[in-house]
Order: structure tokens, then sequence, then C-alpha cells
């Protein structure tokens, strides 16, 4: 996505729980000795599955842009084949530390497991985060006239107050939308360019 490329974004969700997109965290058990991301050095790492975007490629991606290469910075790298079996390992102590997917403290990879009962409430701590991985934006073409493209975006800004059901069969449970520019996405852009640099190898 790129205004270069003919797409220009102008709005996206903010979630019921007024979560904009995600976060990619690596997190460990609450009375682990890990603060920091220096001290997994040489420890065993689950990840969720390739396809998975905060429980593999954006961990992957920024952490070797950090200088935390995963191949050879942890002991181990595993693939443990979703974000809850990442948990449940971490829990049952067969990794260190796990990458998974963060919101808020209301919406979370381990919150919705702590509320089906699957593992006890608040024994893990963050100490990694992504940057942001926002909510899919609304675009237009970037050849319409900029004051068609601000018209739209005021529409679509306004839709919750002006026309909330139109905005409820649209969105569904979401609570708005909030503008976004291109900024907000780099951090994205720039893996999902590596990841296409990648696959020509």
């Amino acid at each position: 996505m790129s205004e270069s490329s003919g797409c220009v974004p102008l709005a996206a969700e903010i979630d019921k729980d007024g979560g904009f997109g995600y976060f990619g965290v690596i997190i460990v058990k609450k009375d682990s000795p890990y603060q920091t991301i220096d001290d997994l050095k040489g420890k065993r790492f689950g990840f969720a599955d390739p396809n998975s975007t905060s429980g593999y490629q954006a961990p992957n991606f920024f952490l070797t842009e950090q200088g935390f290469k995963p191949e050879d910075f942890f002991g181990s790298t595993t693939f443990s084949g979703s974000h809850e079996n990442s948990v449940k390992m971490l829990y049952e102590g067969n990794f260190d530390a796990v990458a998974t997917w963060w919101t808020n403290d209301k919406k979370s990879n381990m919150s919705r497991m702590e509320a089906k009962g699957m593992i006890e409430p608040g024994q893990y701590r963050i100490i990694w985060k992504s940057p942001r991985l926002p909510s899919d934006p609304f675009t237009v073409p970037a050849w319409l006239p900029k004051t068609m493209q601000d018209e739209i975006k005021l529409a679509l800004l306004s839709m919750p107050e002006k026309d909330p059901a139109a905005f409820k069969a649209l969105m569904g449970g979401s609570q708005k939308f909030r503008e976004v520019t291109l900024e907000d996405y780099q951090p994205v852009i720039r893996f999902v360019k590596a990841n296409m640099e990648k696959r020509k190898e």
C-alpha cells in the first residue's frame, strides 16, 4: 500500500475495546528472571505459525532489524502450531519466551485464553512489543481529486454519529473510525517488502 502505487489510506477501525490494530509481543512467565530481549540469548523460543503476522512474521522481522536475528540469537526456535499452543507451552515450561498478539489488557491472546479457563490469569509479562500493526484501512485511488478524497474521509469518520445503522452494517461491533495516513503503515510496509524480497531469492 503506497500512494505511489495508486492507493491513499483514509480511515481505519477503532474496535469495540478502543484498540487500533494490534502488536506482536514477546511474553515470558510472570515469575521468570527475564526482563528484556537481551536476557533471552541462548534460550528456548516459540513462534506460533510461519503464516502468522504477530506470531512470526512481525517479530522475526523487527527483532532482526533490532540486531536480534532469532535463528542466531535464541538457543532454539520452534513453531508451536498456534498462538494458544505457544502460551500453553510457555506455561508448561517448554519455552522460555513466545511470540503472540496483544491489543490491550482487555484484548489479547492471553485474555481470551484466561476467559476460556485455559490458563491462570495474569501469569505472564510482556517484555517486547513490535511497532503497531494497524487495522486495515479504507483507501481511495490516488488519482481522485484531493477535495473528493477529503469528502470521502469525512463521510467515513462521521458515519458512526450521522448514520449509526449504516456504520453497524458495515463494521459490526466496531467503535468508530480514525483518520490514518501512509505513515501509520510504514512498519508493515517494511516487513512486507522484506518478505517479498526473500521470496525472490
